[in-house]
């Protein structure tokens, strides 16, 4: 794990690997796979999530998701938005899958896998070849027009 990316990664205790083979036994048994992943599951690819106790970014900025319904009512904190997504795009865009976001995509190719639904806009789990998801919060990689739904790759937005 890259320094850059562990300073994102909360304290945690390594399962036992008892605990561990009992996962896989319990996992294999398991006819259909639908799985479901958060903000913990692309901190060590260097995206921080908002929780984690004293690494999460509550806990090292002021800084709050901006709502739907702040977003579409103020043309100001449209500005605030895409000004911090500007500076944060870099790091965002270079981040790679981690060895989580690419197993998921392994066992995709199974006949068991049925779909995965992701809260994270990172674009990880696409990157690291799934196929089968929903990306409940969108991603960050394309931007909507909220007028005529035109989308574009936020490549071509934030150029520098």
């Amino acid at each position: 794990m890259a320094s850059t990316a562990s300073r994102f990664v909360p304290s945690f205790t390594r399962p036992a690997e008892k605990v561990i083979r009992q996962f896989i036994r319990e996992l294999g048994s398991v006819d259909r796979l639908f799985v479901m992943t958060g903000a913990g599951i692309s901190t060590e690819s260097g995206i921080p999530d908002y929780r984690s106790a004293g690494v999460g970014q509550y806990a090292r900025t002021n800084h709050r998701p901006v709502t739907h319904q702040e977003f579409m009512g103020s043309q100001h904190t449209r500005q605030r938005f895409w000004a911090r997504n500007f500076l944060a795009w870099p790091r965002f865009r270079d981040a790679q899958p981690n060895e989580t976001h690419r197993t998921i995509a392994k066992w995709e190719r199974s006949d068991r896998f049925h779909w995965l639904v992701t809260q994270n806009v990172d674009g990880l789990h696409t990157k690291a070849g799934s196929n089968r998801l929903t990306e409940l919060h969108g991603c960050g990689h394309r931007v909507k027009c909220m007028e005529c739904d035109y989308t574009m790759s936020s490549y071509y937005g934030f150029r520098s």
